[in-house]
């Protein structure tokens, strides 16, 4: 495929997701007071910030190795590679989140703001999310270094119109659990969509894969996420500063952010293609 036709289907795709994401977001802001804005913002800012440990530089990493031509063989022990590191680090984080939460009863989120009191559950929920989120991060960006970039227009598809069908129904009932309940289906579905295309990149005879090499692939790909792991602690510290003065000014912050983001979305969504 020409570089003038991914550059098509990759920024269509993220036309069609950052748009209905935006509409979505201006809807949703319509249907909820600021409290409940600024709630739901925090828990999509704990998403965000686990995914670069989740993700963990292996996007570049993979596409290193697409670039470089190398056997399938390779690619498919180093995506494979990948679903096991998410699945073992997220397992990881939740371990030690439910011991805090559950067995220590410590209520992390009452330390940033007391309208998290209700909520104590949900942030163990938003590490399956995250994984969810960083598989289908880390596996867009291999359809893209593969030639699939059509697909990338196709999962934008299922994501953008699930996640607008979904939010909404569920901010109309004024539910932040529902709401990151839809979120977190939103992510599933383009999850199981992506792995599906790309089934012959992951080994269905895990014995093949020996333990040594998904042990290395994080010990090389780690300098990669250093920038990534550093940017999203500083903006967590940053946003929850805001939530602790005020969780109302965080969702009209949030909803600034993402205007920005709007504006920027057409360099960033290109960004992957001429890598």
């Amino acid at each position: 495929m020409s570089l003038v036709k991914q550059i098509f289907f990759v920024s269509s795709g993220a036309v069609f997701s950052k748009g209905t994401n935006f509409i979505t977001l201006l809807v949703v802001a319509k249907l909820l007071n600021s409290n409940l804005l600024g709630i739901y913002s925090y828990f999509l800012l704990i998403i965000n910030f686990l995914s670069p440990f989740i993700v963990f530089g292996f996007a570049q990493f993979i596409n290193y190795s697409i670039t470089e031509k190398s056997s399938q063989k390779k690619i498919t022990n180093t995506v494979t590679s990948f679903i096991i590191w998410s699945i073992l680090i997220s397992s990881l984080l939740y371990v030690i989140l439910f011991f805090i939460q559950f067995i220590l009863n410590i209520n992390i989120l009452n330390y940033i703001n007391n309208s998290f009191s209700d909520y104590k559950y949900l942030i163990n929920y938003t590490i399956l999310i995250s994984s969810f989120l960083s598989i289908n991060l880390v596996l867009k960006n291999v359809l893209i270094s593969l030639n699939k970039s059509k697909l990338i227009l196709h999962a934008s598809f299922i994501e953008g119109t699930s996640f607008f069908v979904l939010l909404i129904s569920a901010a109309i009932f004024r539910k932040i659990d529902l709401m990151i309940f839809a979120y977190g289906f939103t992510q599933l579905l383009v999850t199981i969509f992506v792995i599906y295309k790309l089934k012959k990149y992951i080994l269905i005879d895990y014995k093949t894969l020996s333990f040594n090499q998904i042990k290395q692939i994080p010990l090389k790909s780690y300098k990669l996420a250093s920038g990534d792991v550093l940017w999203s602690f500083l903006n967590l510290l940053f946003m929850s500063l805001i939530a602790t003065v005020s969780i109302d000014s965080l969702g009209n912050f949030h909803i600034a952010n993402q205007v920005a983001m709007a504006i920027l979305f057409i360099p960033t969504a290109i960004q992957p293609v001429l890598a």
